[in-house]
């Protein structure tokens, strides 16, 4: 499954997997299926982006592991961040 937001480009509503609605020149971000993503992507009728926030949290949890924390799923990244500047002054 990928999330992804969805933005339509057209003065039309349609349905997305999943039961989901995408409203007219509207935006939805939900979870996918590979398949249906790769899809989406494909159709010029909407704008496919992975959600900024979901991009800066991985960055901050691949930077936590490298510096050797266990990152717990649920955390932010203002936990995140406080737990990698305290690594960074050990």
């Amino acid at each position: 499954m990928t999330k992804l937001s969805i933005t339509n480009l057209t003065n039309s509503p349609f349905d997305l997997e999943g039961g989901h609605r995408l409203p007219a020149m509207g935006s939805v971000t939900e979870h996918f299926s590979d398949d249906y993503a790769a899809a989406l992507r494909l159709s010029p009728g909407v704008q496919v982006s992975e959600p900024a926030e979901d991009a800066e949290l991985d960055a901050l949890r691949a930077q936590a592991e490298e510096l050797g924390i266990e990152v717990d799923g649920r955390w932010g990244a203002k936990r995140l961040e406080t737990e990698i500047a305290k690594a960074r002054k050990a």
